[in-house]
């Protein structure tokens, strides 16, 4: 395995369902005071012309459309004599591409496991956490390994793509998706800026979605509840009296007034769960590159476990209720020959063009030939546990 093979995905995803992929850090209240969990975000600088109070009476250097920046040169100190450069910052709605290549590293264990499953193989602790995590364990101690250990990793077929351990680099590149708007057009390549969405704000892509729960006693909403509660009507009764009871306390209780040690506990199965949204048909780009793979079964590999990944047509969170769902259009760059619109997914499922099969194939006759041994003198090899004293 000699030959390096070059593969580059592009194109673009759009939205079919409304999409949620939790920022860190939990919920924040909005301007209601409302626990809303917040869609994760970049910031994205905008930067103003300079401009001094013998401009005053010009048209501004750069002329834009954007009120938001109009105002905020408007808002200068008209008194300050010095040129003066600045701008602000907005939030983007972003996919996060570690949550892609994530699952992509879990599609590729989980087409090993198929083959090993089936020859009745099994592997180690170890070898499970290097094949599933990229390490055999968090706490390593690096060991210079042999070298004839890095260039079976570099051909082993997980690791020549993701990586092990400490040793084995990366070939893969998994940038965040990013919308394509007005505001990213100078991020987006000129082939797909037309699919871009005109005259859109981030903001304006975003809105807010409620989950709530009800708990059927609370609400007497099962009439039956008596029948098949283990105590009969009068357990169900004292039951209801302690929950309910509590629960009114819960309400309508003096936050301000109690430490938190002294509020009553909340004992309902009643929950409201409120969660920042991206809007359906908004398109995002993506971009996945593997750069320098050790051959061309490799770049086979890649394509089955992408194909693994795309079949599922799902991003971000909350698929339980149908969101994150999407339409993609990619094409495909092998060694510098583009093949476009090669991949396309729709609710009619996934398509590939013949032109990958080739690949594809050498992909899948590489898979055929994995087995424990071979993944044992790789995975949780090239590194050793630390010593404990």
């Amino acid at each position: 395995m000699t030959n390096t093979t070059t593969l580059s995905i592009n194109g673009v995803c759009t939205l079919t369902a409304p999409l949620h992929q939790a920022a860190f850090g939990g919920a924040e209240s909005n301007r209601s005071g409302i626990k809303v969990a917040r869609q994760m975000k970049m910031p994205l600088s905008l930067v103003m012309a300079p401009r001094s109070n013998a401009d005053q009476e010009k048209t501004a250097d750069v002329e834009t459309e954007d009120d938001a920046l109009d105002d905020l040169r408007e808002s200068l100190d008209e008194d300050d004599e010095t040129p003066v450069q600045g701008g602000y910052t907005i939030q983007v709605p972003i996919i996060s591409g570690n949550s892609i290549r994530g699952r992509l590293s879990r599609k590729a264990a989980d087409r090993i496991q198929s083959v090993l499953i089936e020859k009745g193989q099994q592997i180690s602790d170890r070898v499970y956490y290097s094949l599933r995590n990229g390490r055999a364990s968090v706490a390593g101690e690096a060991g210079f390994p042999r070298l004839d250990k890095i260039q079976a990793a570099h051909d082993d077929l997980k690791a020549g793509i993701f990586g092990v351990e400490t040793v084995v680099p990366s070939k893969l590149v998994t940038p965040d998706l990013i919308p394509l708007l007005d505001c990213t057009a100078p991020l987006v390549p000129d082939r797909y800026a037309h699919q871009s969405v005109r005259g859109i704000e981030p903001w304006k892509t975003l809105f807010t979605s409620t989950i709530r729960s009800v708990d059927d006693i609370e609400q007497g909403a099962d009439v039956q509840a008596a029948n098949v509660w283990e105590g009969g009507r009068e357990a169900l009764q004292a039951y209801m009296a302690d929950r309910l009871g509590d629960n009114d306390a819960y309400k309508t209780r003096d936050k301000a007034a109690k430490p938190e040690d002294d509020q009553p506990n909340r004992k309902t199965f009643a929950n409201i769960i409120n969660f920042e949204c991206v809007a359906p048909l908004t398109p995002f780009l993506m971009r996945l590159s593997f750069d320098r793979l050790p051959s061309e079964a490799h770049a086979g590999f890649a394509l089955l476990i992408l194909a693994d990944f795309l079949e599922e047509r799902h991003l971000g969170g909350i698929g339980r209720l149908g969101y994150g769902t999407y339409d993609a259009s990619l094409d495909v760059t092998i060694n510098g020959e583009e093949h476009y619109d090669a991949i396309k997914l729709t609710d009619a499922g996934l398509t590939l063009a013949p032109a990958l099969e080739a690949l594809i194939e050498k992909g899948r006759q590489a898979l055929d030939g994995v087995n424990a041994e071979g993944l044992s003198s790789v995975h949780g090899q090239l590194t050793r546990p630390k010593a404990t004293a």
